[in-house]
């Protein structure tokens, strides 16, 4: 199961409005930032867990820069994607569009345990 989520730059949740996303564990979670059609590489990504730690950059200038989502984190233009979601990625995501001086997209994540079958 893949869950999209689109921010575009001309939307309601564009700029310092959150958007509140669901996911389930073990899903793959892709997180645009701009325009559908941006292939823009130059974003940042910040990370801050919901219970209360600082944020933290996990992509600079469209380069990894945390390890602690253990190889589940993947930047492909300006979108994130995170493979395989677990719990501990609760939290809210910030994109940082122009290397971190441009205009930001937030994004609350929450991750909830699989459906029994």
């Amino acid at each position: 199961m893949y869950v999209i989520l689109h921010l575009d730059k001309n939307s309601a949740f564009s700029g310092t409005q959150l958007q509140l996303k669901t996911a389930y564990v073990g899903d793959t979670v892709r997180l645009l930032c701009g325009s559908a059609t941006s292939s823009d590489s130059n974003v940042d990504w910040h990370f801050k867990r919901s219970h209360g730690t600082r944020a933290q950059r996990i992509v600079s200038e469209g380069h990894l820069t945390r390890r602690h989502f253990e190889g589940r984190l993947n930047i492909s233009g300006s979108t994130l994607i995170i493979k395989n979601v677990q719990r501990m990625d609760n939290g809210s995501y910030t994109c940082i569009e122009d290397g971190g001086y441009g205009r930001r997209h937030h994004v609350n994540l929450t991750v909830h345990g699989k459906f029994s079958e």
